[in-house]
């Protein structure tokens, strides 16, 4: 190996390591797209460049644009209908039992790791399916660390294509949300947007909110290493109230288990916080 050559090789995985340390992804994930990202550069520009990124603050556009390449913003509406069929027929109506009884106008939840939107929109619509057809009002606030992730998602225009877009996987008793409108495109309605906002947030810093009744955060720690899911793991906790809910992806294991019950149907489970815990 030459002197360029290692050069090169420490430059990649010192750069990797600050995805790590930064975001919290998976050294495994990171490096090949690190590697990807630096081999579009001209090899005199490289080290210029990562020395840039060694040296950026978090919100410096250059390190912003540098994490988007590492991002994965695979999502669609109605994903795992059986965690949405929990949440519809048990989690949503008991919260907003609590939510009634305290006098309280909406429900307070965070949905973590949104991408473009799709996830948290189908949490709009599906509290107009809880409890037998009775609408339960939410107020959502939805997090992404990706910024064009989150332009999309506030637009909440999705093109109708063929193949894996965002309409790909609707369950029967959901596709009557989608009828009726555009051939091409589905737009929100205004009706769903005055009770939800959307914030760039790393799911390492602090929560954006306390007192959540629900958290939602699917398909997102999948992508993190052990001490980075087990960090935001933590952090979704301390958002969520004593009885607050949270739920989490079908492949994921909460690594937090004390101070929380599980609720469950027989293909999906979602967490309770315990009072006082």
């Amino acid at each position: 190996m030459t002197l360029v050559e290692f050069e090169e090789d420490e430059m990649l995985a010192r750069l990797a390591e600050a995805i790590v340390r930064r975001v919290g992804f998976r050294r495994v994930d990171v490096a090949p797209k690190v590697a990807a990202c630096l081999a579009q550069l001209p090899p005199t520009e490289r080290f210029g460049y990562a020395g840039r990124l060694m040296m950026a603050a978090p919100n410096d556009p250059v390190w912003l644009d540098f994490v988007e390449r590492t991002l994965v913003h695979e999502t669609y509406f109605f994903r795992h209908p059986a965690q949405l069929e929990l949440l519809r027929d048990q989690v949503l109506p008991e919260l907003d039992a609590q939510r009634r009884l305290a006098g309280r106008s909406a429900l307070v939840v965070w949905n973590a790791g949104c991408s473009t939107g799709e996830e948290t929109w189908t949490l709009a619509l599906l509290a107009g399916d809880a409890d037998e057809g009775s609408a339960v009002p939410l107020s959502i606030l939805a997090t992404d660390l990706s910024e064009p992730a989150l332009v999309k998602a506030r637009g909440g225009i999705y093109d109708r294509l063929h193949g894996l877009d965002s309409f790909r996987a609707i369950p029967p008793w959901a596709i009557g949300h989608f009828r009726n409108r555009d051939a091409s495109a589905w737009r929100v309605p205004d009706g769903l947007r005055r009770s939800v906002s959307f914030l760039r947030h790393n799911l390492l810093d602090p929560p954006p909110l306390a007192g959540a009744d629900l958290i939602v955060c699917r398909n997102t720690l999948i992508y993190f290493d052990e001490p980075a899911n087990r960090s935001v793991q933590n952090n979704l906790a301390a958002a969520l109230r004593p009885g607050g809910v949270l739920v989490l992806g079908a492949a994921d294991t909460l690594r937090i288990s004390c101070g929380f019950e599980s609720i469950a149907s027989h293909r999906a489970t979602a967490y309770r916080k315990t009072t006082g815990s």
